[in-house]
């Protein structure tokens, strides 16, 4: 009875070590134990943008350039092997200053030939989430995210008359934090080669303010070295948002873009 005894406990104590060592053994890819992942580079985007005022209509790429190169960075913090913390900030800006050689109509005013018309728009988001990965194995996790972004859209039209002092058509400076919500999947295939993806959907409506966000973004990643990787990735980002004074919509704002993000990857640390 005896020696069954020990013959159990030395089974079970068997079986947990294996689980135990297996749990702790390292993911097939350095991106799926990295303590801090940073990633980043340049973005080439192309934009779409229109504004609507006292209902007339605006394409700001007739005027504007529909391809920007800026940058972007996004950050990982793997707090556990399934909590992850992740933020990330990325700005678009362009402005044009040019000469009307016709009149130009807005809502019930004409601005004449002549006048020397400036646009600036500005676009910034910044968002911080907190995902859990329900799914996870050496070579893959899937996982919700939850989070706040930070979406800043500034326009600003003016018009100089000739003999005339300037005129502000649009002045608008609008900074709103957003809940967020979303999914990520990363899947190894070996040691060096990786793909990553998020989606995210918001929804809002706060004060004056209303509108909707979409966000996309996948990749294909490279890890030639340990700490040191490359990856080439395509940003996806959707928005349409309204504000409103005294319940008429005052400006309206839709604002897409898209385009290939290359980028370096730098990973420490490990939590295996």
């Amino acid at each position: 009875m005896k020696i069954t005894i020990k013959i159990v406990i030395a089974t079970v104590a068997g079986f947990i070590s294996v689980m135990y060592f297996s749990a702790q053994a390292a993911s097939l890819n350095p991106t799926l134990d990295n303590r801090v992942s940073i990633r980043g580079g340049p973005f080439l985007a192309s934009i779409d943008s229109k504004i609507r005022v006292q209902g007339q209509e605006f394409d700001l790429e007739d005027r504007l350039d529909d391809d920007k190169t800026t940058a972007a960075i996004a950050l990982d913090w793997r707090i556990t092997s399934r909590l992850i913390l992740s933020g990330g900030f990325s700005e678009l800006s362009r402005d044009e200053t040019v000469t009307a050689s016709a009149p130009i109509p807005v809502g019930g005013l004409s601005i004449p030939a002549g006048s020397s018309a400036k646009i600036d728009f500005t676009t910034r988001n910044f968002d911080v989430a907190l995902g859990y990965s329900f799914l996870r194995s050496d070579t893959t996790e899937l996982g919700a995210r939850i989070g706040v972004k930070v979406l800043t859209i500034e326009d600003k039209a003016t018009f100089t008359l000739p003999g005339a002092p300037t005129v502000v058509l649009v002045d608008d400076d609008t900074t709103q934090p957003l809940p967020t919500l979303g999914a990520y999947l990363n899947h190894a295939f070996s040691p060096q080669w990786l793909i990553t993806g998020r989606f995210g959907y918001f929804n809002f409506d706060v004060g004056d303010i209303d509108g909707k966000i979409t966000d996309l973004f996948g990749s294909v990643e490279y890890r030639p070295w340990q700490s040191v990787g490359l990856g080439l990735g395509y940003i996806y980002t959707d928005a349409d948002v309204k504000v409103t004074d005294n319940n008429v919509t005052a400006t309206d704002v839709d604002y897409q873009y898209k385009g290939p993000f290359a980028y370096v990857l730098l990973g420490f640390g490990s939590v295996r």
